[in-house]
Formats: C-alpha cells, sequence, structure tokens
C-alpha cells in the first residue's frame, strides 16, 4: 500500500523503508579525507615512538613495531611476551605478558560532526579487545571529556557481538574526586557515579561474523548519533552531550575487565587487526532555502538547505517505486498537502541544526 504524509517536520528524522544513509547512498555528503594505508601517513595519525603503557589497568604494552602497512592495510598486531620489562618516566617497573599497538589522528584531521567509516577484518580469540573510537579529551576537566565507540569485540562474547558505547563524565585521574562522590576509585575507565545514565549508554548489537572485512560507519550530529555496519543502521540513539573535535583511534587490546574473557592457552598470538581505509565526510552545506517547491525535483536536494517547503494547492508530489529520496534541512522541512510514497521507493527526511 502506499504511504501519504502530510505534516510539517522540525528538529527530526524520519525513514519510511529503513535504509542506510551513509554516503554511499546519499549524494549530500563530501569526502574531507581519507586514508588507504598503502603506507602509514604520519601527517595524518600519531604513533608512539617508543613503548608505551597507556593506563593503569592495561595488560599489554604498546610497541611501534606493532603497527605497520601491509598489501594496502595498516595492521596492528597483538603478541604474548614473556615478562616484557617497561620502565616509565616515573622509574617504576612493570612487566607484561602482551604487546599490542595504537594508532589515534592528529588534531589537523580533527572534526566536528559528520560521518566516519573504516573498512576492517578482525581476529577472534578469548582475551582480544579491538577497538574503533573517538575521543575528545579535556586533561584540565575530565568530567567533560567525550568518547563514541564505533565498536568494541571483546573476544569470547560471540563473533557476532559489536559494542557500542558512549563515555562522558570521566572521573579526575588523581582519583576520588567525582564531584559530589567521595571515594570513587580511579581505575582508567568511567565513574559511573558521576553521571548515573551512563551505564545505559552501552549497548551490544548482533552483525555478520567480524572475521570477515566490513565497513562499521557512524553518523555524528548535535541531536544524534547513528551506528552503521556494512551501509545498515544497526543502532541510533540521541546525542547525551558530545560535542568537542574528535580524534580517531584505532587499536588492539588485551581485554582488562573481567577474569572471564582473560587470554588462556587456546588463545591464539599473533593476532592481526586489519584496516583497509579510513574516510571520514561532512555534509555539504546551502544556507538557502527552498521554498513551494510544486512537484519538487528531489534530484537537485544535494546539500543541506536551510529549510524546505514542497507541495501546496494543485500539487502532486510522488515518490516512485525503486527511487531512493533523501532529504535534509537546518531549520525545518514542511510538506503542504498530500505526499506520497509508492511501495519499493525510500524516503528519508533528516532536520538538524549542525551549522557551526
Amino acid at each position: 500500500m502506499k504511504t501519504k504524509i502530510m505534516s510539517m517536520f522540525s528538529c527530526l528524522f524520519m525513514v519510511v523503508s529503513v535504509f542506510g544513509q551513509t554516503p554511499a547512498t546519499d549524494l549530500h555528503w563530501k569526502i574531507e579525507w581519507y586514508d588507504d594505508f598503502d603506507s602509514i601517513n604520519e601527517n595524518i595519525w600519531s604513533i608512539p615512538r617508543s613503548d608505551y603503557k597507556p593506563k593503569e589497568v592495561s595488560l599489554e604494552l604498546l610497541l611501534r613495531s606493532n603497527i605497520y602497512s601491509d598489501s594496502g592495510n595498516l595492521v596492528i598486531r597483538a603478541k604474548r611476551e614473556n615478562n616484557m620489562m617497561h620502565v616509565d618516566y616515573m622509574n617504576d617497573t612493570t612487566y607484561f605478558n602482551y604487546s599490542s599497538g595504537l594508532i589515534s589522528l592528529n588534531p589537523y584531521f580533527q572534526r566536528m560532526y559528520g560521518y566516519i567509516e573504516a573498512r576492517i577484518k578482525l581476529p577472534y580469540g578469548k582475551g582480544y579487545f579491538p577497538a574503533f573510537w573517538t575521543w575528545a579529551p579535556d586533561y584540565n576537566q575530565p568530567q567533560n571529556a567525550g568518547e563514541i565507540d564505533i565498536f568494541e569485540m571483546v573476544g569470547g562474547q560471540g563473533v557476532t557481538t559489536m559494542g557500542t558505547n558512549l563515555h562522558m563524565y570521566y572521573c579526575n585521574d588523581i582519583a576520588d574526586t567525582c564531584e559530589n562522590q567521595p571515594n570513587v576509585p580511579y581505575l582508567g575507565q568511567l565513574c559511573p557515579n558521576c553521571d548515573l545514565n551512563i551505564l545505559n549508554y552501552q549497548q551490544d548489537v548482533t552483525i555478520p561474523p567480524y572475521t570477515d572485512y566490513h565497513v562499521y560507519g557512524l553518523e555524528w550530529n548535535p541531536n544524534k548519533i547513528i551506528w552503521y555496519v556494512d551501509g545498515k543502521m544497526v543502532r541510533n540513539t540521541a546525542n547525551p552531550g558530545i560535542v568537542d573535535y574528535l580524534s580517531v583511534i584505532l587499536n588492539f587490546a588485551i581485554y582488562p575487565h573481567d577474569p572471564l574473557y582473560l587470554p588462556d592457552s587456546n588463545t591464539p598470538f599473533p593476532a592481526y587487526m586489519y584496516v583497509d581505509y579510513v574516510k571520514v565526510y561532512q555534509l555539504k552545506e546551502d544556507k538557502t532555502g527552498i521554498i513551494n517547491a510544486c512537484n519538487y525535483n528531489f534530484d537537485l536536494c544535494d546539500s543541506v538547505k536551510r529549510n524546505i517547503t514542497i507541495g501546496g494547492q494543485g500539487c502532486s508530489n510522488t515518490i516512485e517505486n525503486g527511487n531512493n529520496i533523501t532529504l535534509r534541512a537546518a531549520k525545518f522541512i514542511q510538506i503542504n498537502g498530500e505526499f506520497t510514497v509508492e511501495p519499493g521507493a525510500e524516503f528519508y527526511m533528516d532536520v538538524n541544526d549542525f551549522y557551526q
């Protein structure tokens, strides 16, 4: 049956016939930069230049030698070590049984809002903890820091289970300083007592086996955050207030939080995380408005307008079978009169004031 729409939409998005609104299917996006990892471009990425202990609860030592390019892939390797010694800048000595790697985006390439995707192939094994995430640090006020986990894969949970999460309101690095929450220990992770809703931001989703290559994507704007896998939306949630420029991070950790998921003698090492490419997109901006368009030519709407008004007396607006139409506006989309979406057509409307 046909879907008929008669309304005005403001500060919302709508999908008729759910589909992925990634740059592959949406001409509103323009590519800002990409890296296909024929080599590792250190103008784009930062890699620790020496052995690096990431945080107190980490079980692995980060080694530069575990980050390299091979056959058009970024490779992040995790290895089993034999009590590898590390002496930090405070002359403290720690011994590690594992090593891995981390790579992060340099500040010039960081963006506020947009769409990011990467094509990645992951290993599966008990104790593996590869992740693709973003981080907006605030070292002076950790409670203002923000993090979006595009994925976290905990080896042992299942090869089709992908963890997604939003992190805000970190405890202070010096410990026990959550505002109005004394004696809350800092363990290099979130302090849920800083925000009673923080645990509600985590959600596991089911995806195809991640031991094959898949495209993992994230759309982020002031109002919402959407996760995609292979162009299909897997999670959609409101943005709880993450607004800062984000650094993209790819790493392969050893899971430190639960003894049930620690590596064992059957966990294969070395293990490898392969990243084919990373792409970052921004929306095309057009601050003009489209007013009173009768029988509107949707194919011309390839940028975000300030406002869109379509239809009206004497107009007949129909999206026909096989068409994939997207409207994006900063202020509002108004539909006057009857508007028809035929079976087999796809129609997406998004209203978000993303202008900086």
